[in-house]
């Protein structure tokens, strides 16, 4: 009799797996699902539920007959979020281990005490990662810390060290306080290497409190993160009238360019008033994968969300355009390519570990059906983004190489005088009264009070004298 053991689990964003404890039959892996059927955002199964049937389809054809793989979904269709879903698959799962509130806690609790595996298709928190904590965690959405740091990374490529973070509250995702929250705490670990002034600045969804949070930069930076749906971005800009001679720059960072999240395209054909503001603009999202097996993988997911879901997809949209798509497929690809490999080398009746396996995901290149991805030693996905850039010749938006402008294509078409990046300070200080332009206003005024003094005006020396003074 084949003895079964459970070995994976994925978070609420993913699956979970049992192994034989015998060799010489094929290798048994149940992928649990743990997604809400549909509570309105893209990991949910709706979205992503035919990714993990394809794919658990097309990993039990290539490696036949020495693995099994199947999936089990464990939802119910009441279940609206993440925390109902969470409940009901944990007394599923193990009612003794049900004692904490917070499910990520019990769900690190299974997976540490069982020696399951852990994957998440969405982004992920620094702590999903944090192998104290969840030893087993992958993260192969990739993290919020991604983000943050590849932004980090642009400022640091133009030295920009000034940053004002603009987070709209209330926003239809958490991933843009996420965002913000590792902004800060990796701009922190630059200290003694590069020093970052970051500071926040939260609107609501108002003219009066965008137009706030844009007046309150002008005194504290020219590097402007905006953190919000792409909506709000493109209404931000389009009200950035004080800030368009130049010296400004915005960045946006969206996870995909599906839904509400918004497309690069929709910054397009600006309104010509307010044009600076669109030059010195850099959209960074989610890098669509692409090539012919990725064309014929789009064709079959279509076909399999439509059978099994009724799911369609708007002209000119790919499932895999989608980043929780793609991440749920390089899932099971990733496992079923880890679980082959470790079986070969496995000695005989000693289980499977889900820690090994973790750390054989780790610190890795794979070749994976959609492309390739490097996983690193914390079992976290590193990123693969775009810079979207504003080209003035075509009035829309186009990839462009930030690191290397001279290479591989079209750079920013910056609005400033020398159509160099702006300063992180400007001559003039934030305050426009600072620096050069302080000693010019002082010459100024000597030069005016001196010839007042030699016109005789004694009423406007005293009126000059005071501006002097207090100006």
């Amino acid at each position: 009799m084949l003895l079964f053991r459970p070995n994976l689990l994925v978070l609420m964003w993913t699956s979970a797996v049992n192994f034989p404890q015998i060799s010489g039959a094929p290798v048994n892996v149940e992928i649990i699902s743990l997604l809400p059927y549909n509570f309105g955002m893209g990991t949910a199964l709706v979205r992503t539920g035919s990714a993990f049937a394809l794919a658990v389809e097309e990993a039990n054809k290539r490696y036949a007959p020495y693995l099994n793989m199947s999936l089990r979904l464990m939802y119910n269709a009441t279940d609206r979020n993440c925390e109902e879903v969470a409940g009901q698959a944990i007394r599923t799962l193990s009612e003794y281990y049900y004692r904490k509130t917070d499910p990520e806690s019990v769900y690190a609790i299974i997976v540490s005490q069982w020696d399951w595996l852990m994957f998440a298709n969405g982004a992920s928190a620094d702590d999903f990662v944090d192998k104290e904590k969840s030893p087993t965690g992958m993260a192969t959405g990739g993290t919020f810390r991604s983000y943050a740091e590849f932004t980090l990374r642009l400022c640091i490529f133009h030295r920009w060290s000034h940053i004002t973070v603009l987070l709209q509250t209330k926003a239809f995702s958490n991933f843009y306080s996420e965002v913000a929250d590792s902004l800060f705490r990796a701009a922190a670990e630059y200290s003694g290497r590069y020093h970052f002034d970051v500071n926040l600045n939260m609107f609501d969804l108002v003219d009066e409190s965008m137009i706030a949070a844009l007046n309150h930069v002008k005194y504290r930076s020219r590097v402007i993160v905006i953190l919000g749906p792409g909506a709000t971005c493109l209404r931000m800009l389009e009200r950035a009238e004080g800030l368009t001679n130049g010296e400004y720059v915005f960045i946006v960072i969206q996870p995909q360019q599906q839904g509400f999240y918004g497309k690069a395209s929709g910054f397009n054909n600006p309104n010509t008033t307010n044009l600076a503001a669109f030059r010195s603009f850099l959209y960074v999202t989610f890098k669509s994968p692409s090539g012919a097996a990725v064309t014929d993988l789009n064709l079959k997911l279509v076909r399999q969300a439509k059978a099994l879901y009724n799911v369609t997809y708007a002209a000119g949209t790919q499932p895999l355009d989608g980043f929780s798509v793609m991440a749920s497929y390089d899932i099971v690809d990733l496992l079923a390519v880890t679980v082959n490999e470790t079986a070969a080398t496995r000695v005989r009746g000693s289980g499977w570990s889900g820690r090994h396996l973790a750390e054989r995901m780790s610190n890795r290149n794979f070749s994976l059906t959609v492309g390739e991805m490097y996983v690193n030693e914390e079992g976290a996905r590193t990123l693969d983004l775009d810079v979207f850039a504003f080209n003035t010749t075509t009035n829309s938006m186009q990839v462009v190489n930030p690191w290397n402008p001279s290479e591989n294509g079209p750079s920013v078409n910056w609005a400033t005088n020398t159509g160099r990046p702006p300063l992180d300070v400007p001559k003039c200080g934030f305050s426009g009264e600072d620096g050069d332009c302080a000693q010019q206003r002082r010459a100024s005024l000597r030069t005016l009070i001196l010839s007042v003094i030699l016109g005789g005006g004694t009423p406007a020396i005293i009126v000059l004298l005071l501006l002097w003074a207090f100006g």
